[in-house]
């Protein structure tokens, strides 16, 4: 089973546009904790390169038990869930000693640049192309290519905070780690200096990348590691950067657990924090859970707003409203001009999305006697049903009622009728699955309707029990 003890260690860093602020947790300390080397670990700052920030995940659920690892699973939001490698810029092109905040990544990197010479080393976690080979072999694996490396900018730096360190003794420490756990021969860790400040470099691009600034303007030791974009999948990248992230913190002095030992444990991670179940919206203020995927009736001009993702991993959710220019609209208040919709993202994947319509007078209350208690329900809540279920009444919030359909069900004796199923005490029995919702016949929609047109003014959902009573 897995437990998430992720800390926030602070709000989403304050930018005028949040889609390019970033968030800090801290790996949970043991119960017996000892002071030492404090450290920040980077993931996204690259948006296509997910093993990254997949692992700064994973590493959060691990535990210290000397010293402290903060970690940034997703430093360039937007570009993760636009799934590129950068939006306006490439943001590990942007570190320079005096930036001038022209574009919102350049913003965030100065916001970076604040915070990191509170710690004594940083480790930012990369998917690079090919495999890093010192030798030309092919056009996969030569001096070129960044993938199955760790990258350093220089073998040692006499002016850091903690006076000469040996970064390729840290680097060469990582590495040991790495290959003492591959999966297959090809794919071996070496050290990648690129000599960064030599006239001689082959990656001159590099002097204004995060681990050269840092070590050279801010005296913090800084080092890349780069899992391989031609790793056969994403558990493999991830496998690798926690690899490194534990390497790392060993090399530097900090007392590391990861959560799991073994690669297929991995993939049950990923699996697991990948479930949506719900999400809360406030309408004009006022709260309601509802399903990933459904519909909510506002009038013109009334506010909305996601106030809560509920999923099975806190990271990594982004609700996005149409209409708003943004593509992360978390705890954004939003007036409703026009009928549009709200996209639940995990990452760059959408995985649920929420119909916003337009109604005069929306149904905001339903009242339903369910098992035998009286429920009263917002639109958009969703209500389980073990044995009976009968709508009593639905109402606008100024007191007027409206007629309510059960959607899959029909009265007897009432088939092609006016479809008011107000008072009627049904069984989930009685309900035809290829009405349902989730088209398993465990979800239905009950719906409100003022008229004759029957156009839908407010819905609910309730659940019923599966083939096992659950």
């Amino acid at each position: 089973m897995f437990f998430f003890l992720t800390l926030l260690l602070s709000p989403p860093i304050t930018l005028a546009n949040h889609d390019f602020a970033f968030d800090i947790h801290e790996v949970p300390k043991a119960s017996k904790w000892q002071p030492g080397p404090k450290v920040l670990v980077i993931g996204g700052i690259h948006g296509d390169e997910p093993g990254g920030y997949l692992a700064a995940d994973y590493a959060l659920e691990g535990v210290v038990g000397k010293g402290e690892i903060h970690v940034i699973p997703r430093m360039n939001k937007r570009a993760i869930i636009l799934n590129r490698r950068g939006v306006y810029a490439d943001m590990n092109r942007l570190f320079e000693h005096d930036i001038s905040p022209r574009i919102p990544e350049q913003r965030t990197v100065r916001e970076l640049i604040s915070i990191i010479p509170q710690y004594d080393y940083i480790l930012s976690l990369h998917d690079g192309g090919g495999f890093y080979h010192p030798e030309y072999i092919d056009n996969v694996r030569n001096p070129r290519r960044y993938g199955q490396s760790i990258i350093i900018d220089t073998d040692i730096y006499h002016e850091t905070r903690h006076g000469t360190v040996c970064l390729q003794c840290i680097a060469e420490e990582i590495i040991q780690t790495l290959n003492g756990q591959i999966l297959h021969e090809d794919h071996q860790f070496r050290v990648n200096n690129h000599n960064t400040a030599s006239p001689q470099t082959i990656h001159a691009e590099q002097r204004t990348s995060l681990t050269f600034f840092t070590l050279t303007q801010l005296g913090v030791p800084a080092f890349c590691m780069e899992a391989s974009k031609l790793l056969p999948d994403i558990n493999q990248k991830v496998f690798y950067h926690i690899n490194a992230i534990e390497g790392f913190a060993a090399a530097v002095g900090i007392e590391y657990h990861r959560p799991w030992n073994t690669y297929a444990d991995i993939g049950t991670f990923l699996a697991h924090t990948d479930h949506l179940h719900s999400v809360t919206i406030a309408i004009n203020g006022a709260a309601r859970t509802m399903p990933p995927s459904g519909r909510i009736h506002v009038r013109p001009g009334d506010s909305i707003a996601v106030q809560e993702i509920n999923a099975s991993s806190p990271i990594g959710w982004y609700p996005d409203i149409y209409g708003t220019g943004f593509y992360d609209d978390s705890l954004r208040s939003f007036s409703v001009a026009e009928e549009t919709k709200i996209v639940i993202r995990r990452n760059n994947e959408d995985r649920g999305i929420i119909e916003v319509r337009l109604a005069d007078e929306p149904t905001e209350f339903f009242e339903a006697l369910v098992d035998g208690e009286i429920h009263l329900l917002r639109q958009g809540q969703v209500v389980h049903v073990h044995e009976r279920f009968k709508i009593l009444r639905g109402f606008t919030d100024r007191g007027e009622e409206t007629m309510v359909n059960v959607a899959g069900y029909v009265p007897p004796g009432l088939e092609g009728k006016i479809p008011d199923d107000r008072g009627y005490a049904l069984h989930p029995e009685e309900l035809d699955w290829r009405y349902s919702v989730d088209r398993r016949g465990l979800q239905y929609r009950v719906h409100s309707f003022a008229d004759r047109t029957f156009r839908s003014t407010g819905e609910i959902y309730f659940t019923v029990d599966d083939m096992y009573g659950k």
